[in-house]
């Protein structure tokens, strides 16, 4: 198995980009693919393993993930050589190409290419994998931010205290809030009152052990 560098400053054709061309074509209507582009790679070099084929090696410019395909666009991982061995490593075939894509982590995208600020649907970095979720899924619309607006209002009435009890308002849901009581009404009788906090302590140990 011999490693063909790409000569610096060459012009590359199709002999080293069509089959990464060939697989974003073939994978282009694909809703879960909307971010994979050719133009966000770059061509690393090429594995001579005669008698099998060929296999260009490229790597994304965000994610620096790595793309293995040979002319036929057959994608390969790329497993290395145990400790203390002398062996180069193997490519192994992957059992579909969907799996060699979702290595790519082309999820991540949004919080790393710009002009992708508005495919990160509301979400925060932490969160990047619930957005690899909705990509699974096809869920992809409109109706998501608000739900994700509404968890996160949901989630800002909850409170831990430092001796660790934990808040919890009374009222959780999300309804808006109640008009202003008549004048005549005293406050304390007012059923647009703000409910009051109540603490809820942590699970006792005893509480977790096992009946028998």
């Amino acid at each position: 198995m011999r490693r063909h560098e790409v000569p610096e400053g060459a012009r590359l054709g199709r002999e080293w980009w069509g089959p990464l061309e060939d697989l974003v074509r073939r994978v282009q209507d694909d809703p879960r693919r909307r971010f994979l582009a050719v133009e966000d790679f770059m061509v690393m070099s090429r594995i001579r393993r005669p008698p099998r084929p060929a296999i260009l090696v490229y790597k994304h410019s965000f994610t620096r993930q790595p793309l293995h395909l040979d002319a036929e666009g057959i994608t390969y991982r790329f497993h290395p050589p145990p400790p203390g061995s002398t062996g180069s490593g193997q490519y192994r075939r992957y059992s579909a190409v969907d799996d060699a894509l979702d290595a790519l982590r082309l999820f991540e995208l949004p919080w790393m290419k710009p002009g992708l600020e508005g495919e990160r649907r509301g979400l925060r970095w932490e969160d990047r994998h619930t957005l690899r979720m909705w990509l699974e899924d096809g869920r992809l619309d409109d109706d998501i931010t608000c739900l994700i607006c509404r968890d996160r209002q949901r989630d800002a009435r909850r409170r831990i205290g430092d001796d660790g009890w934990i808040l919890h308002a009374v009222d959780d849901d999300l309804d808006p809030p109640p008009r202003a009581a008549p004048r005549s009404q005293p406050l304390s009788a007012s059923p647009t009152a703000r409910p009051p906090l109540r603490l809820v302590a942590p699970p006792e140990v005893d509480d977790l052990a096992p009946s028998w």
